[in-house]
């Protein structure tokens, strides 16, 4: 697999930025693609290194695009920052123009890890006519309870959210997003999450509500917390689960 670090001017950041690709060094179709997201804390060289990533996606005719969005939560910031639309709509546009890859919804994935999770799920979510499958690893659910048991945050996610009124039904709150949609376009949703992870309950709560909607998912409850030996576990699991859904591999 080939590792390619990109630095590039956003037009939707207003900035320059980066990101991660791995794909393969001899491409012999039209790549599939996954949207991986990192989690707070982390950046576009997170998954490189504290996961064998390259490995598990090594037979696999796949391009994997890691983007860095800062502590952003994925979102369209008050002050102006569209880091939502940056990673939802341009990254994956422009992706395309430099590298083989199928625009077919059934080929495109989108990922991501804590924080990452909840920007996996809501692009998956808010753009289900582009992604087949979202893959949900320890994922923030609830932003209107994580902002409950951090008042420290209050600064913060009033400048990324508004007030908890401005999340509540909108983009930035999952369950109403997942709510709206229709069970049969929804991309299925491979969601995992440790026992002793302090987003353990959102989790099962928001599985509860995939069930309750009649959305096609698979819920794995893996024994840890939030911590990379979870996901490093993760990561392999999830791209067998790829390999199900595709004839796209390498014999």
């Amino acid at each position: 697999m080939a590792v390619i670090h990109l630095e590039f001017g956003s037009e939707k950041l207003g900035m320059k930025t980066r990101a991660n690709v791995v794909l393969p060094e001899k491409p012999t179709q039209k790549l599939q693609t996954l949207l991986l997201f990192h989690g707070l804390g982390d950046d576009e060289n997170s998954w490189l290194e504290q996961t064998n990533l390259i490995s598990a996606v090594n037979d696999m005719q796949l391009a994997v695009i890691m983007p860095r969005v800062d502590k952003s939560y994925y979102t369209n910031t008050l002050s102006g920052m569209n880091y939502f639309d940056y990673v939802s709509e341009e990254l994956l546009e422009r992706s395309r123009k430099w590298f083989p890859l199928s625009t077919a919804r059934e080929d495109n994935f989108v990922g991501g890890v804590s924080m990452g999770g909840f920007g996996a799920l809501k692009t998956g979510l808010t753009y289900p006519e582009k992604f087949s499958a979202i893959l949900a690893f320890s994922a923030m659910t609830d932003q209107l309870t994580q902002w409950g048991r951090h008042p420290e945050r209050e600064a913060w996610y009033r400048d990324l959210f508004g007030s908890p009124s401005q999340i509540k039904d909108s983009v930035n709150d999952l369950a109403s997003l997942l709510s709206k949609q229709d069970p049969n376009l929804v991309p299925f949703i491979w969601q995992l999450c440790g026992t002793e992870d302090p987003f353990y309950e959102m989790n099962q709560k928001f599985a509860n509500l995939m069930s309750e909607k009649k959305v096609a998912h698979q819920t794995l409850e893996v024994p840890g917390a939030h911590e990379w030996s979870v996901w490093r576990q993760g990561i392999e699991q999830a791209m067998e689960f790829l390999k199900t859904r595709t004839t796209n591999n390498i014999n």
